[in-house]
């Protein structure tokens, strides 16, 4: 796997939105990132600043939806719930190298969820698409891994052949 490095052409854009991040002394950049994380939590973006990607997309899931966030961040085995009491397990992937497609895998054990929702962001946290499938659906694309009762999905053509597309700008609509 290639590691992008922050002076890589394809991160010019980031660069240019904030240049005086290479300013900032490299000790000091733990700090500006749980400052980061504390603003994010301030204007609602994340609950638990644990996961950002994890926890943006269930946001959007929410927002996509009509539904609301479970009332804990760790809530085991969905994320939100629709009006109709439909339960959305929501997992994220960020592509960190620009313009590759990476292929995720997720594990699964008991499907607590009627719907499973995968957001992928790009590596500068733009939506890049979205995957739907039901849960009821999802057995043929899982594969043995980890522990007994667990499975995982590989979010690659195969299972991508089998979900909804939701695409960035329908996702994005909702907000």
């Amino acid at each position: 796997m290639t590691t992008t490095k922050w002076d890589d052409e394809a991160l010019r854009p980031l660069r240019e939105a904030f240049p005086w991040l290479t300013a900032v002394d490299p000790l000091d950049l733990p700090k500006l990132w749980a400052a980061l994380m504390l603003r994010m939590t301030d204007v609602g973006l994340v609950r638990a600043q644990r996961s950002v990607p994890g926890e943006m997309a269930e946001a959007l899931v929410a927002s996509y939806v009509g539904g609301t966030l479970t009332t804990s961040a760790s809530q085991k085995g969905y994320d939100v719930i629709t009006r109709e009491h439909e339960r959305i397990e929501v997992k994220a992937l960020r592509y960190t190298d620009p313009g590759r497609n990476s292929v995720a895998e997720f594990p699964f054990g008991d499907k607590g969820f009627d719907r499973l929702i995968v957001v992928c962001f790009e590596y500068d946290m733009t939506t890049r698409e979205a995957w739907s499938i039901a849960s009821h659906e999802l057995d043929p694309l899982l594969t043995k891994g980890g522990r007994a009762g667990r499975g995982r999905l590989t979010l690659g053509p195969r299972a991508k052949a089998r979900m909804e597309h939701i695409a960035p700008s329908v996702l994005l609509a909702s907000r």
